[in-house]
């Protein structure tokens, strides 16, 4: 666990503080990183929607059904995550 009492400089929490009331560079590098770690995670979903869609396209007639099928997974996952 982090010892938050005593963490070194410049990464102490007024340095922090002062750096997000200013937009500074930590912060900066914070937002650009996540964003990249955003981009990751869509691309990521993204590819596996596809396999879903070319798996779901098994079990119905057409790929409108298909892609209402995974869209409709897609959306209940959202609603319960932990399953």
């Amino acid at each position: 666990m982090t010892d938050t009492k005593n963490i070194p400089s410049p990464y102490d929490w007024k340095t922090l503080a002062d750096d997000m009331k200013s937009n500074g560079d930590i912060t900066q590098n914070f937002f650009e990183n996540a964003q990249s770690v955003h981009a990751l995670i869509a691309q990521e979903a993204a590819h596996n929607l596809h396999y879903y869609f070319e798996y779901a396209k098994i079990f119905v007639n057409n790929e409108h059904d298909a892609l209402d099928l995974v869209q409709h997974a897609f959306e209940k996952s959202l609603e319960k995550p932990q399953l």
